[in-house]
């Protein structure tokens, strides 16, 4: 087995996509983070500390959506209120999910 290129790697994950239903919206957020994955490199081969600062930080805000989104369905399911919709939606768009 060949290890795909980084093109044919985002490809796969695209099509993956395709086939996950639109209301997994914690399943999304990581297959979209996955897909955007970029070399950290700098101009001279070296690793760029901002690039790989831009990494993390997309790392760390999709992981804390996706916890804010598994947690507040299961608050819903247990008959709790969770965050209100106005609420969840400013989130969003402060993580760059939703346009404003």
């Amino acid at each position: 087995m060949t290890t795909p290129t980084p093109d044919e790697a985002r490809d796969g994950i695209r099509a993956l996509t395709n086939h996950v239903p639109e209301t997994m919206t914690a399943t999304h957020s990581v297959l979209y983070l996955l897909e955007s994955l970029r070399s950290v490199r700098g101009d001279e081969g070296d690793i760029s500390i901002e690039k790989l600062h831009q990494v993390v930080s997309k790392f760390a805000a999709t992981f804390s959506i996706c916890v804010q989104t598994l947690e507040n369905r299961i608050e819903r399911l247990e008959g709790r209120p969770g965050i209100n919709d106005s609420t969840w939606e400013a989130i969003m768009v402060e993580f760059g999910l939703l346009s404003g």
